[in-house]
């Protein structure tokens, strides 16, 4: 075997162990397992960055296919070792690793079928027949347990940013300086996909003066795909940290105005410190008083978060039906109760960052049921999706433009409907 010697393959493979023996406790229930995997890694100052990075992406390697690679870890399997190792994703710091443990293996095919069939004949002793999804997941979203869904769910996230400023020639200069590539979407402008998605961006300078943000790209393009009229005023009504505020503030422009506000104070927190960071001055965090109307609200609702399974593995393995099913409730009474705060003629956008039907197109559904003085209305853009014009509905599958997956239902208020008190 190269690259790594044995006593440090040993050793990288004892740690590894460690952390993830003191992860799997509560996995089912926890949806904060990166504060632990954080606090994990910083209590042992011998780690650097490259060693954090390493053991995060096999921590999160172990999450993506754990029905595969769970009991035979348990038992310290070195082929399930050995597996988590070639299937995590071709990054700087898993290189020495991969030369050790992986020698003499093919290239990591994108297709799970593909893996599932390599691993057959070079391993024993892994859940190889075992479903990598949660079985109601076919039911909720059938493509997901198919190609080629399927398969981009299984892969890492790509490393996406949202160009705040006009002097894109600037910020190209500051990247090739750093020797970051970078590639513009064809779908919106100012979304660019960065290739070093190793690389702490925040220490740049232009992010220190708010001249880009993180920001996958799917979530961009729901920012971008409600009717948005200069010259508005919006509520981000769940704003958490500002990755909606930010760009629909963009999108109001200097005449309009964009309030923002959410029920926890960490994520008001952080928006706080990214406004200040923006070259928007149109941004107010204030939570909307009681019969205050807007041209359009935005409600990025708190989901199960299906979606982002691929960037939040973890997720999947604390996400049950009775989740989606209290999930569904709490978002149609938060749908009704900011309802009253859209004006005539005015826009209610709704969001979540999942795949699940029932979170979705349903509860839109039955929120037009029970307020027929909404209708369905088209959105911006519809991003190539053929459905989406006459439904004024949007599902972003992560494998079409190699996102995390998000609905989105533009609403609007029918003209002479006033809000109910």
């Amino acid at each position: 075997m190269a690259g790594e010697s044995p006593t440090i393959a040993a050793n990288q493979a004892r740690t590894f162990l460690g952390l993830w023996t003191s992860l799997v406790p509560g996995l089912t229930a926890d949806r904060a397992v990166p504060d632990r995997l954080n606090q994990l890694l910083s209590r042992n100052r011998s780690f650097g960055s490259r060693d954090r990075r390493m053991y995060r992406e096999l921590v999160y390697t172990g999450f993506r296919y754990h029905s595969w690679v769970a009991n035979a870890l348990s038992e310290s399997n070195e082929d399930a070792l050995r597996a988590l190792v070639w299937l995590s994703a071709e990054i700087p710091a898993m290189g020495r690793m991969k030369s050790f443990w992986c020698d003499g293996w093919p290239p990591t095919p994108n297709s799970v079928d593909e893996k599932q069939s390599i691993l057959r004949s070079r391993t024993a002793r892994l859940d190889l027949d075992a479903t990598l999804l949660p079985v109601w997941l076919s039911r909720e979203c059938p493509q997901a347990c198919h190609p080629p869904l399927i398969d981009t769910l299984h892969s890492r996230s790509p490393l996406w940013i949202r160009v705040q400023t006009d002097d894109h020639q600037r910020l190209r200069e500051e990247f090739h300086a750093r020797g970051w590539k970078v590639t513009s979407s064809p779908l919106l402008p100012q979304a660019w996909r960065v290739a070093a998605v190793d690389e702490d961006l925040t220490t740049s300078q232009a992010f220190k003066l708010g001249q880009f943000e993180i920001q996958d790209l799917g979530s961009q393009i729901l920012a971008a795909a409600p009717p948005v009229r200069k010259g508005t005023h919006w509520l981000d009504a769940c704003a958490g940290a500002g990755g909606k505020t930010l760009p629909l503030a963009q999108r109001v422009g200097p005449g309009g105005r964009m309030t923002a506000w959410d029920v926890r104070g960490a994520a008001l927190a952080e928006l706080r410190i990214r406004a200040r960071r923006s070259p928007f001055s149109n941004i107010r965090i204030a939570r909307p008083a009681p019969g205050e109307v807007f041209d359009g609200v935005f409600v990025d609702a708190p989901c199960t978060g299906s979606g982002t399974w691929r960037r939040a593995p973890y997720l999947k393995l604390s996400t049950h039906e009775s989740t989606i099913r209290e999930a569904s409730r709490n978002q149609l009474q938060l749908l009704n109760r900011l309802a009253t705060h859209v004006k005539p003629g005015g826009v209610l956008a709704y969001a979540t960052c999942s795949l699940c039907k029932s979170e979705n197109h349903q509860v839109t559904s039955e929120f037009l049921d029970q307020n027929p003085q909404f209708r369905r209305y088209p959105l911006e853009n519809t991003f190539g999706y053929p459905d989406a014009p006459d439904s004024g509905e949007l599902t972003l599958m992560p494998h079409v433009h190699d996102t995390d997956g998000f609905y989105l239902a533009c609403l609007i208020r029918q003209a002479g409907q006033a809000p109910s008190q």
